[in-house]
């Protein structure tokens, strides 16, 4: 496959942004008693609670009043899917999902697990690593690097958590199809059905998604999701972008339309390459800036279960300061 060339936010206009955290009132989206992902019309099937973003990612705000329990029951395999996926970079934030609690990552007995927790109202992350051959603490002299300097990296490989890439695809674009204004939703009526198939009807050459992450391990608890729509019909790039963050992470994938793009074909593998910020604070006092890297790119296509695309965290800090910081090894999902 040719490289396409990268997209930046020139050529869009912000559609719909939505953000909200701790403090923040409750957000919600669309009208009660009419579906809009199945058409359900019947009021009684509208009893449970929709998280726009998934609740386990930290979204305790934004709701979505127009998904009915049978659809909410569907994306609720998604949303498993996609917090499955990024579980390490949740431990570490102490990202509180559902019922407050801050999910472990890896299994109590297996061979590696993270744990977060606040004794004395402390942040505590213990990484636990064991030898899969005899069950005891694993030497990570080899994990472990010096410099004259006083520098320490430290290398922990990550559980081997699963999920299911579509899946966790399918909850990203059920976000996107919540905030589009009903004007646009026509104009994604294959999306709509391929979202509420189960019996995968439709096919995808690829589903790429980009990721990237910020303050990794010290984001506040934040959630946001902006819809971004193309200028001009004249530009040759995708119609509609979406943007989601949770905390430390932010998602970008292109919401694919029914013809709306034919004129320019498929994107291209790695072309949606947006640098995003989360902004905190007033325009016109003190402001924190979430500021997430260049994304690193995924086929999510796959219906399998697969390994979690973070194959190791990296620590970075200073013996003498104490100061540092974390970085992500991914394994590679590229395109068939």
């Amino acid at each position: 496959m040719t490289d396409a060339p990268k997209l930046n936010a020139n050529g869009y206009e912000i559609l719909h942004h939505v953000q909200a955290g701790v403090g923040s009132h409750k957000i919600v989206l669309g009208r009660r008693g009419s579906c809009r992902f199945c058409g359900e019309g019947d009021s009684k099937h509208f009893r449970h609670r929709s998280h726009t973003i998934p609740e386990g990612l930290g979204n305790h705000w934004i709701l979505s009043a127009d998904e009915c329990d049978r659809c909410n029951k569907l994306f609720s395999k998604y949303d498993d899917a996609l917090c499955k996926s990024v579980g390490t970079i949740l431990t570490v934030g102490g990202t509180e999902g559902k019922g407050g609690k801050v999910r472990q990552t890896g299994r109590s007995k297996g061979s590696n697990n993270i744990r977060h927790s606040r004794p004395g109202g402390q942040r505590r992350i213990s990484y636990q690593v064991l030898s899969e051959a005899d069950g005891i603490s694993a030497a990570l002299g080899t994990a472990v690097e010096f410099s004259a300097d006083g520098k320490i990296k430290l290398t922990m490989p990550m559980p081997s958590e699963v999920f299911v890439p579509r899946s966790a695809y399918k909850a990203l674009v059920k976000v996107g199809l919540a905030l589009l204004p009903d004007t646009e939703l026509p104009n994604f009526q294959r999306l709509l059905q391929w979202l509420t198939d189960e019996s995968e009807s439709e096919e995808f050459s690829f589903l790429d998604v980009g990721i990237s992450c910020g303050s990794l391990g010290n984001a506040p608890p934040i959630v946001s999701a902006t819809i971004l729509r193309r200028k001009s019909i004249e530009d040759r790039i995708p119609y509609v972008l979406l943007m989601v963050t949770a905390g430390s992470i932010c998602w970008q994938i292109d919401l694919m339309p029914d013809v709306l793009d034919n004129e320019i074909g498929l994107a291209g593998f790695g072309c949606i390459n947006l640098r995003w910020n989360t902004i905190l604070g007033p325009r016109d006092g003190d402001q924190i800036k979430i500021a997430y890297s260049e994304p690193r790119h995924f086929d999510w296509s796959s219906n399998l279960p697969a390994p979690s695309p973070i194959n190791a965290l990296r620590q970075h800090f200073d013996q003498n300061t104490l100061e540092g910081q974390i970085e992500l090894e991914w394994r590679d999902m590229p395109p068939s």
